[in-house]
């Protein structure tokens, strides 16, 4: 008998656990995974102007930034391992378009078919793409606010206003991660 309270207490504690497959669109309904993604998307767009952002995208372990502090290692896991369930789609252009104005290009796009991947899947499959063309300017690091941010916010289906409303500005001031 105590196994099954014990079972039904980590049910309790994590009923996204509950769910056979996550997708991108539950983590975004998720009352605290989906604010968890926003504040990281947050951090990328903010990370140069707010210490506090800059801090907590420095202290991510993992390539993908999807790790502490943001979210622990199952939160971690549920969140790499979420299958994309949006269309996305990616300019191959406008993110390097700082680094290579006048190319002519600026508005070409590309479909990244992606949809049924994992997030982590997906994430490597854009940033393939991106890295093949930045690689030619010599600089392949990808930027937080204008290739960062709006694949992320593209992944979970989050629009980037959402990240400027007073409410989420509250609750991150008053809560952080």
């Amino acid at each position: 008998m105590p196994k099954a309270n014990k079972k039904k207490l980590a049910t309790a504690q994590a009923p996204f656990e509950t769910s056979p497959k996550l997708t991108t669109s539950f983590i975004n309904a998720d009352p605290i995974l989906g604010y968890k993604i926003r504040v990281l998307i947050h951090d990328f767009l903010k990370e140069s102007e707010e210490p506090d952002a800059q801090r907590r995208i420095d202290s991510t372990t993992e390539v993908n930034y999807i790790s502490g502090p943001y979210f622990d290692q199952e939160q971690a896991k549920q969140v790499r391992e979420a299958t994309v369930d949006v269309e996305l789609q990616i300019s191959t252009s406008a993110a390097t378009q700082d680094n290579h104005e006048g190319d002519g290009n600026d508005e070409r796009l590309s479909r990244v078919r992606i949809s049924g991947l994992n997030v982590e899947e997906a994430i490597e499959t854009v940033m393939n793409g991106f890295l093949d063309e930045r690689r030619a300017s010599g600089d392949a690091r990808p930027c937080g606010p204008h290739d960062l941010a709006p694949m992320y916010a593209a992944l979970f289906g989050i629009q980037l206003l959402e990240l400027q409303s007073p409410r989420f500005l509250r609750r991150l001031r008053r809560s952080g991660v």
